[in-house]
């Protein structure tokens, strides 16, 4: 990466936004999120603009409907929202593609530099490579369930049944 601190400051911007995503994606949000990739651009030296929202995706809400009466055809109403707002599933789409587009170019990067380096233990890996092996036992991200996971995912990178009192070694 092209300079580590603000790799860092840009990672875990995005990994903020990524695990505490705003239950309201309307203009704000985006507003939010677009600054967050255009660090991790600058940091990384990449092109994320596929990443970005783009204004087509940004529409209006239904607020409420009021039926024609009977017998008055075109007296009814449909009121819009004054704000836009992003579809969840195309805001979630963005973002596991930007954190999918990172892990395969580490993944990449680390086997031309380290070939045939292949940490097996739970602690020394990275939150990339735990990810990667979270996936490899269809173990869900923390983001979609909460504490439960680490434990479950312990016990089966480990071994320990009671994975719950495992503790970091001393380094």
């Amino acid at each position: 990466m092209a300079d580590d601190k603000k790799w860092s400051l840009a990672q875990a911007k995005f990994d903020a936004f990524r695990a505490h995503l705003p239950n309201s994606l309307d203009e704000e949000a985006v507003a939010q999120f677009h600054p967050i990739v255009r660090l991790l651009e600058e940091a990384s030296a990449e092109d994320l603009d596929g990443f970005q929202i783009p204004e087509t995706e940004m529409k209006q809400r239904v607020i409420s409907v009021r039926p024609a009466a009977y017998g008055r055809p075109g007296s009814g109403r449909t009121n819009m929202s004054d704000k836009k707002y992003c579809d969840q599933k195309f805001m979630q789409m963005q973002i596991e593609g930007i954190s999918r587009y990172f892990q395969s170019v580490e993944a990449i990067n680390k086997t031309t530099t380290t070939a045939g380096h292949n940490p097996t233990d739970y602690w020394s890996m990275n939150d990339t490579e735990l990810e990667t092996l979270a996936r490899k036992y269809n173990i869900p991200p923390w983001s979609r369930t909460g504490a439960g996971c680490t434990a479950q995912f312990r016990a089966s990178v480990t071994g320990h049944q009671d994975a719950n009192r495992l503790e970091r070694p001393a380094r």
